[in-house]
């Protein structure tokens, strides 16, 4: 005998169904409307109210300070910033005007700060002059070339021109050839770079120099707080000549008559008297 299972078919509501969406889809349109409109006035809103503060004459710039600079003027360094008069100081390019200070040649850093509600300031450090460069005298008695160029420990050229009081403890180099093409703000040669290691590494030894040449010649020569000109020559075991010197000058009685003490060679040390 055979048995039959019976299956029930459960057959959706169609009609059901479609009612149910009829009515959901008015609702969703309303909704997707009303956010839409919701959005675009939000946007507009933003809008406005960014032109409003944009032109909005409590935050023009009013004033700008500076602070750090001392070889640099107010002026120069305000004018190097070119921050527009007028406009909103929240909306001002910052690090632009900083870049635009820094191509200074006094300056090393620059910041500029706002403060609430217009104001500005631009804070600088400046560089330091380590040493004078003689500079090759070109043009006419009327209007002569610069005597020196202040550079700093990164051969950086701060200013031209002769020298000023406030630089006059300053050590001065010399280089053959001279220079004779520098600008403020560009960098001296390695001839240059070679003279103020030179210089550098004598002042760690103990050698105080206030002048100090490097020429194809005689190489390295320096002169001494108390006027004594010594001939260093190359570079090389420049600790053994400090040391000589050191030996020698209390030897000499009369300071006054001396050319020069040449240390060029470490086993004939030689002072040379007038």
């Amino acid at each position: 005998m055979r048995r039959t299972a019976r299956v029930d078919v459960v057959r959706p509501n169609i009609a059901r169904t479609a009612r149910g969406a009829s009515r959901r889809s008015p609702l969703r349109a309303i909704a997707r409307i009303t956010g839409l409109a919701v959005a675009i006035a939000v946007v507009a809103f933003a809008g406005y109210a960014g032109e409003r503060a944009a032109t909005d004459p409590r935050l023009a710039l009013a004033s700008v300070t500076v602070e750090g600079a001392d070889h640099t003027s107010p002026a120069d360094v305000i004018a190097a910033a070119a921050l527009p008069a007028g406009n909103n100081v929240w909306l001002l390019d910052t690090r632009a005007a900083a870049a635009r200070v820094r191509a200074l040649p006094w300056i090393e850093t620059a910041g500029v700060r706002r403060a609430w509600p217009n104001r500005v300031t631009i804070v600088v450090r400046e560089r330091t002059a380590v040493a004078a460069l003689a500079l090759t005298r070109v043009g006419s008695s009327e209007d002569p070339a610069p005597e020196f160029a202040l550079i700093d420990d990164q051969l950086h050229v701060l200013a031209l021109g002769p020298l000023p009081p406030n630089a006059a403890s300053l050590p001065q180099l010399r280089v053959e050839p001279a220079p004779a093409a520098l600008q403020p703000g560009s960098t001296a040669g390695e001839d240059v770079g070679a003279a103020l290691d030179a210089l550098t590494s004598l002042r760690a030894l103990g050698f105080d120099a206030t002048a100090l040449s490097v020429t194809p010649s005689t190489g390295i020569e320096a002169v001494t707080r108390s006027g004594l000109h010594v001939i260093f020559g190359a570079s090389g075991d420049l600790g053994r000549k400090v040391s000589l010197l050191a030996a020698i000058e209390p030897r000499i009685a009369s300071k006054d008559r001396v050319v020069a003490v040449d240390l060029r060679s470490t086993r004939a040390p030689t002072v040379l008297y007038r």
